[in-house]
């Protein structure tokens, strides 16, 4: 089941409306998955009564309603799951311009070139928008029945300040503005008239109900508070359009098999069953700064795992088994076997550290401006595994055969936190304390000291 926040409305503006949203996408990637879905009150069978906006399969973005009658598809692409983008739709079916009625902005940028670009007739009344009964829900799509609709295909990825001003067309600079190193950043507090089913939602709370305290909390102002589903654990994230953390990268094709990736691309899971393992990569590389991640090992350890860094030339797919720190100067790894645990650099092992067991979370401090790297086990130090090591760029990289699984936290844990601790910048949330000097791979970590 996809996470969702749901809400059914009361009477208001059919025809004029702005989203915002706020959006980074995780894997599957190749699965199509809506991020807004309005339905009702009448039937899931028109133009009026149920609107969808969702990546595509291929990565280009679509509005479109039930019949496919008004369907607007972008010939971009947006396949980028290291970044967020910001997502503006702006819907008034009064303009006599044909292309003015709904207009689609990404990071504040208007964009123009369309592969399909069948809009709305003038003064087009979308019942779904201002229907009494009508349901608003953000985090997946709706088909069946009105009385008992099934929520199905979820975004995979994350959302962030959604917004919905009914009865108004704003342009992105509502939402967002361009900052002094030429970012788009959202506006943390906009000055906003929401209309009459209009709300803000910042993910914040927990809990289920559609209340002040629950994650679907409407914080505009006027109560709209959402309803919510399909939770799980650690629904909210550290990860932000104002501070992006690093996760693990589908996009990037490693050595060996393939893993699979969940729950915001923080999970890897290896589960060939051939003659290779599988490597991931994260989507941050490094090469200054001094930097703490920390990774959960939840599956099948006996067959060979291991935990590091890889050379951040090295990510190139090959059917070969040859991961990093195994040959080639490509890496430095924590390895674990059934033979016991070494550290490995260029396939020469040395004995290292103790044991791991399944559930035991594995701390790696890594100083790229003095070349050294330390493995922590539940918190304690094995010592310093490799000093002067090559100067050079590196990813957070892991590998593991059969049916390992690996918990990546870079500050934004898949796994839940039973003490929480934060880097010396209060960023990011850590089973064990953070060795000092050592930061979270974020962004606002980086632009201080990457």
């Amino acid at each position: 089941m996809p996470t969702y926040c749901y809400r059914s409305i009361s009477a208001g503006d059919k025809r004029t409306g702005t989203l915002s949203f706020w959006i980074k996408r995780s894997a599957p990637i190749t699965t199509a998955g809506y991020f807004w879905n309005a339905f009702g009150p009448g039937s899931f069978s028109g133009d009026t009564d149920w609107l969808g906006i969702r990546w595509r399969a291929n990565d280009a973005l679509e509005f479109v309603t039930w019949t496919g009658n008004i369907y607007i598809l972008t010939n971009a692409l947006f396949r980028d799951t290291a970044a967020w983008y910001h997502v503006v739709y702006r819907i008034d079916t009064t303009q006599a311009s044909a292309n003015d009625r709904v207009r689609l902005y990404i990071n504040g940028e208007q964009i123009t070139s369309f592969a399909h670009n069948n809009v709305p007739s003038q003064n087009h009344d979308f019942n779904c928008l201002g229907g009494s009964t009508a349901v608003h829900q953000i985090g997946c799509m709706s088909s069946g029945s009105l009385a008992s609709p099934t929520r199905i295909t979820g975004m995979s990825g994350y959302i962030a300040q959604a917004i919905y001003c009914q009865g108004q067309s704003l342009a992105p600079t509502s939402f967002g503005s361009t900052n002094a190193n030429g970012v788009w950043i959202p506006n943390s507090q906009p000055s906003l008239t929401y209309g009459t089913n209009g709300f803000k939602l910042d993910f914040i709370g927990s809990g289920t109900s559609a209340d002040a305290s629950g994650f679907g909390a409407d914080s505009s102002g006027n109560n709209n508070h959402m309803a919510s589903a399909g939770l799980g654990t650690n629904p909210n994230t550290k990860d932000s359009c104002v501070n992006n953390f690093a996760t693990m990268n589908p996009r990037i094709a490693t050595q060996g098999q393939t893993p699979t990736y969940s729950k915001g691309d923080t999970i890897v899971t290896s589960t060939s069953n051939g003659s290779y393992g599988a490597s991931a990569l994260s989507t941050f590389a490094i090469d200054s700064g001094k930097w703490y991640w920390e990774t959960k090992i939840t599956g099948d350890r006996n067959n060979g795992i291991a935990i590091g860094l890889a050379d951040a030339t090295w990510a190139v797919g090959s059917a070969t088994d040859s991961w990093f720190g195994n040959t080639n100067l490509n890496g430095y790894a924590f390895q674990f076997t059934n033979g016991g645990q070494k550290k490995v650099d260029n396939g020469t092992g040395t004995s290292y550290g103790t044991q791991i067991a399944v559930n035991d979370i594995l701390g790696t401090a890594y100083d790229a401006d003095n070349n050294t790297i330390t493995w922590y086990i539940n918190g304690s130090s094995q010592g310093q595994a490799f000093s002067s090591m090559r100067d050079i760029t590196f990813v957070p990289a892991s590998y593991g055969y059969y049916n390992t699984q690996w918990e990546f936290n870079f500050g934004n844990p898949a796994f839940t936190i039973a003490s929480g601790n934060a880097d010396a910048n209060g960023h990011g949330n850590f089973e064990y304390a953070v060795p000092s000097g050592y930061y979270a791979l974020c962004t606002k970590n980086v632009n201080q000291y990457g």
